[in-house]
């Protein structure tokens, strides 16, 4: 595998990881509303189909944010929203460094953060 691979992977681990805590964390805290839990882990669950994919023999499509999953998902095709997978990056701090790329790229630096990254 190589490096930018194993970089995405650790990503992704971390991602699920950080559902993982949120979803025990809403489940220690009777504060929390059940509709937080709930949305943590149909997030940890999407993060999970798009990590296990590979090994599953299933296939990713790179989709926009806007595009309805159950097309792909009718062909059996795991819908990887990059949008998705950028936001969460950046909220754990990490992937800044695509924001210049992506203005070297062209992006205007004013653009969505996400599709810039």
């Amino acid at each position: 595998m190589d490096t930018a691979a194993l970089l995405q992977r650790d990503s992704m681990e971390g991602i699920i990881k950080g559902f993982e805590q949120r979803i025990q964390g809403a489940r220690q805290n009777p504060k929390i509303p059940k509709s937080k839990e709930i949305f943590y882990e149909i997030m940890k669950e999407y993060f999970e189909r798009i990590y296990h994919a590979r090994e599953q023999g299933k296939k990713l499509a790179w989709v926009g944010l806007l595009f309805p999953p159950e097309i792909i998902l009718a062909m059996d095709i795991v819908p990887f929203v990059v949008e998705q997978y950028i936001i969460q990056l950046l909220a754990s701090g990490r992937g800044y460094e695509y924001f210049d790329l992506g203005e070297a790229y062209g992006f205007d630096k004013e653009s969505c953060s996400p599709h810039l990254a």
